[in-house]
């Protein structure tokens, strides 16, 4: 099954990770964690460096990771780094559930209510992201994650691979040219709800599959959450 999915991420096509999910019997959607204050909270993993806990979304604090709809170059073949990079957080979490905690000192500029610091395993998840390749340090970042993204890319690990655009210039309309015609179809779901409530899903969501995007009512596809959140939409409920 890994191999499977390796020779699959290289060639640049992604298998969703529910269907994954369901052949290794992951439960994506329940990971418990003991959090802000609520240890009966779940942890929604939304991107690589994006969670959702309870009610509130929060930056691992220290990294940035490639966007949902991101593509990235194994050597010269296009991949999906920044689905790649959500499903490593999701499987960490799944068999090591984190422990979150709100970061002491929130990064400078940040786009979300708050940072947090999760463990898994008894690590940082995110200096496992950036040890794997799947994220950068912040500028905020501290000497040892420098370190450790500095072995990382050493290795040619992750987004260290080949070519990319890092997330701030990707978020900023910036993008490679071989990423034309390889861009995941509709990473973010961004749909109005009966109601009037617009509400925004990614593939690490049990409601994702069932959500059709309907252009007449406004629906629209997103290729980052930061985009879906500045347009107005907002997280799906805590389950």
């Amino acid at each position: 099954m890994r191999q499977f999915l390796d020779q699959a991420h290289l060639r640049g096509i992604w298998l969703p990770a529910l269907l994954a999910a369901a052949l290794l019997g992951l439960p994506f959607a329940s990971i418990a964690a003991e959090s802000t204050g609520d240890d009966a909270a779940q942890v929604r993993v939304i991107d690589g460096d994006t969670v959702q806990i309870g009610s509130k979304t929060f930056d691992l604090r220290g990294i940035d990771a490639p966007e949902l709809g991101q593509i990235c170059l194994n050597g010269s073949v296009p991949w999906h780094c920044g689905l790649d990079a959500a499903y490593a957080l999701v499987k960490r979490f799944v068999f090591d559930p984190p422990h979150c905690r709100p970061a002491d000192a929130p990064e400078a500029g940040a786009d979300r209510p708050g940072q947090v610091v999760c463990t898994t395993g008894g690590l940082a998840a995110a200096s496992v992201m950036l040890e794997d390749g799947y994220a950068e340090a912040t500028k905020q970042a501290g000497l040892e994650y420098l370190r450790v993204q500095k072995q990382a890319r050493k290795a040619s690990l992750g987004i260290w691979r080949g070519k990319y655009v890092d997330p701030v210039r990707w978020r900023a309309g910036e993008r490679l040219p071989e990423e034309a015609g390889h861009a995941p179809a509709c990473p973010v779901k961004a749909v109005h709800l009966p109601g009037g409530a617009k509400v925004y899903y990614v593939p690490f969501d049990p409601e994702f599959p069932s959500r059709v995007i309907d252009p007449q009512k406004g629906d629209r596809c997103f290729g980052s959450d930061e985009a879906a959140r500045n347009a107005g939409y907002l997280r799906p409920a805590a389950q």
